[in-house]
């Protein structure tokens, strides 16, 4: 029994494609903008042996569904509205009234200022941050609402926006206020920046620093910088919000109420050593899960974030624009590799009667027989025992039979030795194809890039199976003249033919010990040596065993010295296999240029794509362009072919 050292691999291979194609196939969530959960925490005091928690809970409040669970125990806790507990909000309002966002839209942002009017849902103090030719504090922070309306007159329009700079003096103004009031600072923004002079770091420190919420109103129509804001509100907390300038009282309106849901969650803090603490709060079924230091007071999304992220892989990489595309690529892949690492999957071997006759009791190419397949605890072995998939395979394989393609498959499978009958080949085939497509059809909706998937799920099987087939033909045929010289030598040791081929099948590796194996089979059972031997030549597709196995024809019809004549053929064939290689390491250049030439067109137009979708799209748009598409694939293709038939030099 020879040792195989692959095999070990081959299940843990087929385990990695399962993996990957979960991961590839998984479902991919593209977010257009920040949606804040019903329930929000948005500081932890944690100072003097109590917890405080200031929560925000949009859905149902009813106290008796709230669940408090600390490092994993629960906590009885108790619940007040902000009022109740002598709470409020500190709002400021960063207005854009810079020159692009016209008369009309900043007087609409004046006139609803009064949706967050102190005394209203929670807030203490409206102040108002302008951003037209650079950051200033048009209204200070004030309880009157006729304070801030007088205040609040003289903004007009005028001069380029300075988003950042806004964002940073409203964070700054409300840094170091009352811990009995938490910040919240709202962006009303219809340009993106530019003429700030602070970095988009510096915001974020700045909001770190103050602990304030931040919710942004896009304004259509505009060029906001919404996924640097979205960013920006992910890291802070808050809300996303964007419509027209006549949406603004609606979403103010939503926007108060929301501060207006804001409660004060209070519990005894469990004593612990550690640095982070997780925090678990569930009520009404919305759920929120952060971390505080003991001993301290915690503000912020960002110091709140919890120890660990639950999120699953999908999740995590759904921000991500590229990722969208990379796991398309990563699904096609993962069902390219299911298919290779199911078709490597190999029964064990065994020396028994049963293996013996395995060609002749209905045997199919890698179809081990029932015995085998008994002891052999495989994954493919496991699958032929379910009643499901055998049905499957056998409606399959019936389908390939009126086609008239089983038979084609076999002698393909039976090339590449691939372990799978030919109805199990073409069921697997199938089933990569089919999910391949709904991935596709799922993740991305593009009919381009549907198609794309299924010709690689169409190519990608064939091109496995033909490329085994093909390493295993030049590996069978550089064996052969070490084979021929061992014959010659057994013949010289006084071996027939047969006995000769004997000894020689369980002296040489695989794939050339394999096939005589079979040879000497046959022949037992009755079938002359000349003719399975020719049958074995027609399976490996060579032309050089062909030419050996005529010489021995010929010797025992007419007689001669068959060891010579062997020793000929082999220095013969070795002969023309170092002129083989020297041909194919003089044409090695231009075989390179042909596949470089080849894969650059189609590879720079697939990084355009990504990179610049509008740009390339526009091929695929209008008819001159599907045009001009098509006769650059049929020029390219002609002028591959080309190439690949000059370099190609038959010995």
């Amino acid at each position: 029994m020879r040792l195989q050292p692959l095999r070990p691999l081959r299940p843990l291979a087929a385990v990695l494609a399962v993996v990957l194609v979960v991961i590839g196939f998984g479902s991919f969530a593209a977010a257009d903008g920040v949606v804040a959960s019903s329930l929000e925490v948005h500081s932890i005091d944690a100072r003097g042996g109590t917890l405080g928690m200031s929560v925000t809970n949009t859905g149902p409040a009813d106290a008796k569904k709230l669940s408090l669970s600390v490092d994993g125990r629960s906590v009885p806790a108790t619940v007040q509205s902000y009022a109740d507990a002598g709470r409020a909000s500190n709002v400021i309002v960063v207005v854009d009234n810079s020159k692009g966002s016209g008369n009309g839209a900043v007087q609409i942002m004046k006139e609803q200022l009064d949706r967050l009017a102190p005394g209203s849902n929670d807030v203490a103090a409206l102040g108002v941050v302008t951003i037209g030719g650079g950051a200033r504090l048009a209204v200070p922070l004030s309880a009157s609402m006729s304070a801030v309306d007088a205040s609040a007159r003289s903004i007009s329009p005028g001069g380029e926006p300075a988003l950042w700079d806004g964002i940073v003096a409203a964070a700054d103004r409300l840094e170091g206020l009352s811990e009995m009031n938490n910040s919240q600072i709202v962006v009303i923004s219809g340009a993106a920046d530019a003429i700030s002079g602070s970095k988009f770091s510096t915001v974020q420190s700045a909001l770190r620093r103050s602990g304030a919420a931040l919710h942004v109103i896009a304004l259509s129509g505009g060029t906001s910088d919404v996924e640097s804001l979205m960013t920006l509100v992910h890291s802070a907390g808050g809300t996303f919000r964007s419509g027209s300038s006549n949406d603004l009282r609606s979403m103010l309106s939503s926007l108060s109420e929301r501060i207006g849901s804001q409660y004060w969650v209070t519990a005894k803090a469990p004593t612990t050593h550690a640095e982070l603490v997780g925090l678990d709060l569930d009520w009404s079924g919305a759920r929120s899960t952060v971390a505080y230091r003991p001993d301290a007071l915690t503000v912020g999304a960002g110091p709140l974030s919890p120890i660990g992220d639950d999120r699953s892989f999908v999740e995590q990489l759904a921000g991500s624009a590229v990722a969208k595309w990379v796991m398309i690529l990563l699904g096609t892949v993962s069902a390219g590799m299911l298919v290779y690492s199911v078709a490597m999957l190999v029964t064990r071997r065994t020396d028994g009667l049963d293996y013996a006759l395995r060609y002749y009791d209905g045997y199919q190419p890698g179809g081990p027989s029932e015995a085998e397949e008994e002891a052999d605890d495989s994954a493919i072995s496991i699958a032929r025992k379910n009643q499901f998939f055998r049905k499957a395979v056998a409606v399959t394989g019936e389908l390939a039979q009126r086609q008239g393609v089983l038979a084609k498959i076999e002698e393909q499978l039976e090339r590449a030795d691939i372990p799978l009958r030919p109805a199990e080949a073409v069921f697997f085939y199938a089933a990569a194809v089919v999910i391949a497509t709904l991935a596709a059809m799922v993740l991305s909706g593009e009919l381009m890039t549907v198609a794309a998937v299924v010709l690689v799920a169409l190519l990608v099987p064939r091109f496995v199976v033909n490329f085994r087939a093909k390493r295993r033909e030049k590996k069978f045929v550089a064996q052969l003249p070490d084979m021929l010289q061992l014959l010659a030598g057994t013949l010289r040791a006084g071996y027939s033919v047969a006995q000769g081929f004997e000894a020689v099948s369980h002296e040489i590796d695989d794939p050339m010990g394999r096939e005589l194996r079979r040879v000497m089979t046959e022949a037992r059972l009755g079938r002359p040596i000349e003719d399975a031997l020719e049958a074995a030549a027609e399976r490996t597709h060579s032309d050089d065993f062909g030419w050996a196995v005529m010489a021995i024809r010929i010797q025992r019809e007419v007689g001669g010295n068959l060891a010579e004549l062997l020793l000929t053929v082999a220095e013969t064939m070795t002969q023309r296999e170092r002129l083989r290689r020297d041909v194919s390491a003089l044409t090695a250049e231009g075989r390179m240029s042909a596949i470089v030439l080849g894969l650059l067109p189609p590879g720079l137009a697939a990084v355009m794509w990504v990179m610049n979708p509008e740009y390339i799209n526009r091929l695929t748009a209008d008819t001159i362009g599907l045009v001009l598409l098509g006769i650059s694939v049929v020029s390219m293709g002609i002028g591959f072919a080309w190439m690949k038939k000059i370099v190609r030099i038959e010995i």
